[in-house]
């Protein structure tokens, strides 16, 4: 079904920019949902590739370049778990980035074994940890929707997190700090023998630079920064042979009859 064929159709239904609407409706395979749930719920990222004039899909994994897309009747869908975001330190920052990154669909984590910190800690939804970072990150690895940013203004904390962070799979480590700090803070990882190669992933100072003083500016900086980031590692394209389907939006619906 094709919702927003012509101008008119449009009108009546709001649709923004000559965009269209379609709706895919087919029966739901249990044995091929099962396998797609399994795979999502260990953290995995999902490739569903469906043959829209046949009605037949399978479910694999994706490779590293893949995206989602819509191409000569065949509709990819590229599926993953939710991002994940790790804060070492419960600090002024940190309490203006978590609500941001969970409106944008993280799940955030806040890693801070200073019991002063952790106790007025605003945001119930966070997961807390009360270890050293590095033992977090080392029991529960990031990958490649995994963010560590480094907010704790404790060296100690801030570089046991970036020693893991750095040597895994992670799409985005940072840590706030003048750029002072930030030279220090290279000069001191190198010693604890992080390659030059991983120190060039670390982003600091962090954030896009617009200038930000204040805790909730520098937490905008951050938040516009992962947004950049997870746009440009995974970009959600819908390609077609024609300008008018550029402007689509598939959606799938499955049946359980």
């Amino acid at each position: 079904m094709v919702y927003g064929a012509d101008a008119e159709e449009r009108a009546r239904l709001r649709l923004p920019c000559q965009g269209r609407l379609s709706v895919w409706l087919e029966p739901a395979c249990p044995t091929l949902l099962a396998t797609c749930l399994s795979r999502l719920n260990a953290g995995q990222l999902v490739c569903r590739r469906l043959d829209i004039p046949g009605g037949r899909w399978t479910c694999s994994a994706p490779g590293a370049t893949m995206s989602s897309h819509l191409s000569e009747g065949v509709f990819q869908h590229v599926m993953g778990p939710v991002h994940r975001l790790v804060l070492i330190g419960a600090s002024d920052v940190s309490r203006y980035l978590a609500p941001m990154a969970m409106s944008l669909g993280f799940q955030v984590e806040v890693v801070d074994p200073r019991a002063e910190y952790r106790s007025t800690w605003p945001h119930q939804q966070c997961q807390l940890w009360a270890e050293m970072p590095d033992d977090v990150l080392a029991m529960r690895p990031p990958d490649t929707r995994t963010a560590v940013i480094a907010l704790s203004h404790d060296p100690k904390l801030d570089d046991l997190a970036l020693m893991e962070a750095l040597k895994s799979d992670a799409m985005y480590v940072g840590a706030m700090g003048s750029l002072r700090t930030t030279a220090a803070r290279k000069s001191r990882l190198l010693m604890f023998d992080v390659t030059p190669d991983a120190l060039h992933r670390l982003r600091g100072p962090v954030g896009l630079d617009i200038g930000a003083r204040t805790p909730p500016e520098i937490a905008v900086a951050i938040a516009a920064d992962l947004v950049k980031t997870m746009r440009s590692n995974a970009a959600v394209t819908f390609a077609a042979t024609s300008q008018s389907d550029t402007n689509s939006v598939f959606i799938l619906a499955a049946s359980g009859r």
